[in-house]
């Protein structure tokens, strides 16, 4: 029987990152203490400080992309705790059952306004606690420091994690659709309702949203699909590319040999054979030269086709991607994966020392050298 572990299994970050943290949570506890001092120069106060805003720091520059961490937590988690205390402390006369009663109903509007900010369970002590305080000087004295430390300190969280290279607040990773797609194309996603069922059945308060979980599971899977195609290049898998554009071509002509090829996308290549850029049905979607008024009905196909026809003069120079995504025979298909995985590619063009395009690795490719792979792995076993 395995001794249960007394230490937190917290995931690993960076000196920088505990730095960066750390001095969030000085300059944010600094600011918000002179600046409310600013507004408050009568004595009568808890204090231009309340104890909570150590907690809220912690949670605001050293996790910023926690569920608990965003603003309307903070804002509206606090708001709630300091309604909660003040109702309690009107109603009950006894500290110790006022103290309980208000950190409760705190815990349960947080909960049913979807605000959950732990530090906001001290702020409602700290209304009952100040009891002698709000009987003397008013309720002024609690509630002023604690609005005021709560959105001066939330400002200071907003700017100096985006100037320190943390989005704040948090921006859901996946957002971005397209690479939801490609991840799909590849089986590395799970859908939206098994995560949700599967949290469902923890049924347990997370320190992590759901779009952080998925974005962790597709990159656990991206390590191991690195890690099993260790032993496979470039040049081990890529198809020969027999097909190739020119940057002069009519667009015309190259939808129709795109759409010949097979494929997704094409290499443009000079008179030389270099790769200057690559065309895909995406650009051929997205250029100025397609846009339409309304809606268009058909398929992509004749809707492209009906389009094009009135843009004779247009070139494939004139809507390839010149920035282009390559490799060579020795590099290693593990490095390929998070951009075909990732960043919505569909091929990547396989060049030689003279930027010659000599082959194309497609996500076919790919899943067919994962397969080989597995198939590798089940024999060695079995032997």
């Amino acid at each position: 029987m395995s001794k249960p572990n007394i230490f937190p299994a917290l995931a690993p970050v960076s000196k920088r990152e505990m730095f960066r943290a750390s001095l969030g949570a000085f300059l944010g506890l600094l600011v918000s203490g002179f600046t409310t001092g600013m507004f408050m120069t009568d004595q009568a106060a808890i204090g231009i400080l309340v104890a909570p805003m150590g907690a809220s720091a912690v949670l605001l520059f050293g996790a910023p992309t926690s569920p608990f961490a965003q603003p309307w937590s903070i804002l509206a988690g606090n708001t709630v705790a300091l309604l909660s205390g003040l109702i309690i402390l009107l109603a009950v006369d006894d500290v110790v059952l006022a103290a309980s009663l208000a950190v409760s109903l705190t815990i349960g509007l947080m909960f049913f306004s979807n605000c959950i900010h732990p530090p906001s369970g001290a702020v409602a002590l700290t209304v009952i606690l100040s009891q002698p305080t709000i009987s003397e000087f008013g309720y002024h004295a609690v509630v002023a420091p604690i609005s005021l430390n709560s959105l001066i300190l939330l400002s200071m969280a907003v700017l100096f994690n985006n100037l320190s290279g943390k989005k704040y607040p948090h921006i859901p990773v996946t957002d971005t659709g397209e690479r939801s797609t490609q991840l799909d194309s590849l089986h590395l996603s799970t859908l939206p309702d098994d995560l949700n069922q599967a949290l469902k059945r923890y049924d347990e308060v997370l320190n992590v949203s759901p779009d952080q979980l998925d974005w962790i599971m597709d990159q656990v899977q991206l390590q191991s699909y690195q890690r099993k195609l260790k032993g496979f290049s470039c040049g081990d898998i890529m198809e020969p590319c027999g097909i190739t554009l020119s940057p002069r071509l009519r667009l015309n002509k190259a939808w129709s040999t795109l759409r010949k090829s097979g494929l997704n996308a094409l290499p443009v290549v000079d008179e030389n054979s270099r790769l200057v850029g690559i065309v895909s049905q995406h650009d051929f979607v997205r250029s100025r030269a397609l846009s339409v008024e309304g809606q268009v009905g058909g398929t992509l196909t004749s809707n492209v086709e009906s389009l094009l026809s009135g843009t004779r003069f247009l070139r494939v120079e004139d809507i390839m991607t010149r920035t282009v995504v390559s490799a060579d025979s020795d590099t290693p298909i593990a490095k390929l994966v998070p951009a075909l995985a990732e960043k919505g590619l569909h091929q990547i063009p396989i060049i030689d020392i003279n930027s010659k395009v000599i082959g194309m690795v497609t996500q076919a490719n790919l899943i067919g050298a994962l397969l080989t792979s597995q198939e590798m792995v089940t024999s060695s076993k079995c032997a």
